[in-house]
């Protein structure tokens, strides 16, 4: 490769001494983090689509994602058959009072690994 085929990226503690990368290593890099900003775009939106369109009764999706058997009706769900369902059903049902917001709230509401869990269903599953 020729000089003209690397371009300067940074100096090394503030000394003249430069560091350089290849322009294809550039370019790779340059579209790489174009593609990982559409992902995220592309996950932004979805999820949000998603808070205000999800399917009710959203006790539905709880028993699909965490397991169990969903019982109940006029507006009042439960799973009797696990126990840690139920506990997100009640996480769920403690703030109707939120509206639009609710999903936001409840997302929140939920420990870093159910949080995952809730957001990898919806990326396999909503296709708003």
């Amino acid at each position: 490769m020729k000089a003209e085929d690397y371009i300067k990226i940074a100096t090394v503690g503030g000394s003249d001494q430069a560091q350089y990368v290849s322009v294809d290593d550039a370019m790779k890099a340059v579209q790489m983090v174009r593609e990982e900003s559409a992902d995220i775009n592309s996950i932004i939106k979805k999820w949000t689509l998603w808070c205000f369109n999800y399917r009710t009764p959203f006790e539905h999706v709880i028993c699909k994602i965490w397991g169990g058997t969903l019982s109940g009706f006029g507006g009042r769900y439960y799973c009797e058959d696990n126990y840690f369902t139920q506990h997100i059903i009640e996480m769920w049902q403690k703030f109707e009072h939120r509206g639009d917001a609710r999903m936001m709230f409840f997302y929140c509401e939920l420990d870093t690994e159910n949080r995952k869990k809730l957001v990898d269903w919806v990326m396999q599953n909503y296709r708003g």
